[in-house]
């Protein structure tokens, strides 16, 4: 929607990315009227966010009859033009950028917003962070607030859940729909349900009609085909609940180091099936440093003969991690077992 151009804020001298709308004579009112309410609403709505892997706007206004916004110059390239350039990605950086996106959508949908163009030419990447930055919320719906379609089908007829192309209520899932459609094509170089024609391509994405992305990479984790295929479900019923799910599923894939010493994690959730009631007393209370150490000393002694595991980066990270221990345990007091509290600690 609208043309972007490159240009400078003497105030605050800063190079900005300002995107203008050039409204045509020729347009019926009705029209006009809707351009301009999804352009207020892009506005609205991404005012609201503030995440490193959104876009940052920072002004709007109009001049002579023609709206224009101001976002946070990004210096690199769109995922379009560098797919267009390597066809597919390795596994680490597709995940990653998924991961990004996947962050991005969490906010967004915290505050019910929905983006409904998920595609690679909204997504941009940053050359000096390497990072995934989502762009362009020019179509988002606010859930609980009025449609400005008009019922007609907004989004890219690639990236549109089943829900979007029939015109139906979506929510956040719509969303992951098309970003498994996204990482499907940084996996794989190939679009899961692109067809000759726009009827056919419907046709495939109603009746999750692709190859297994498992099929074309052979040695794909399995961690990623699920995740693949858990977005890409027609049935709402079926599909991957939310982007905090989606994250879950795919960031043991490229961050191990979160994941390091399962010894001492096992060591740490094995009292898990018959937890003792004064163990649970002493984390509601507050008085879980005793029972913590204990346990982390219990897994130490598991670990007995695998001193490698304690030695340089290893030893650091793990140091890291106790502390990171004492400072967030006491906000995951209200898990019933050990196993959930690492969990949601996410170390």
């Amino acid at each position: 929607m609208g043309k972007v151009y490159l240009a400078n804020d003497p105030l605050l001298e800063r190079n900005i990315a300002l995107k203008v709308i050039a409204i045509d004579p020729g347009l019926r009112a009705a029209a006009r009227d809707e351009y301009l309410a999804r352009f207020a609403l892009e506005a609205k709505a991404s005012a609201k966010l503030s995440h490193p892997s959104i876009v940052q706007i920072f002004d709007v206004g109009e001049d002579r009859g023609n709206p224009w916004i101001v976002f946070q110059l990004i210096k690199g390239e769109s995922l379009e033009a560098l797919l267009a350039e390597r066809r597919k990605l390795t596994l680490r950086r597709a995940v990653l950028f998924a991961l990004d996106i996947a962050a991005a959508l969490q906010q967004a949908h915290s505050w019910n917003i929905v983006h409904r163009d998920v595609k690679p030419a909204n997504i941009l990447i940053e050359q000096a962070s390497g990072k995934a930055m989502l762009s362009d919320f020019g179509i988002v719906v606010a859930l609980g607030g009025s449609s400005v379609s008009n019922g007609v089908i907004v989004g890219s007829p690639g990236y549109m859940a089943p829900e979007q192309i029939d015109g139906r209520a979506i929510d956040g899932r719509a969303d992951l729909f098309a970003l498994g459609i996204v990482l499907y094509l940084m996996l794989t170089g190939e679009h899961p349900f692109l067809r000759p024609t726009m009827e056919e391509t419907f046709n495939a994405v109603r009746a999750g009609d692709y190859k297994g992305p498992a099929q074309l990479v052979p040695d794909l984790p399995k961690a990623v085909n699920l995740a693949v295929r858990r977005c890409l479900y027609p049935d709402l019923r079926m599909r991957i609940s939310s982007a905090a799910e989606l994250i879950d599923i795919l960031q043991p894939v490229v961050l191990p180091e979160r994941h390091a010493a399962p010894a001492v994690a096992a060591a740490i959730s094995a009292p898990t099936p018959s937890m003792p009631e004064s163990f649970l007393h002493s984390l509601k209370t507050g008085r879980w440093h005793d029972t913590w150490i204990g346990l982390l000393q219990k897994g130490s002694a598991r670990l007995a003969g695998r001193a490698d595991l304690f030695t340089g980066e290893n030893l650091e990270n793990i140091q890291e991690r106790i502390s990171l221990v004492k400072s967030r345990v006491a906000t995951a007091i209200k898990s019933v077992s050990i196993g959930k509290i690492i969990d949601k600690m996410r170390i």
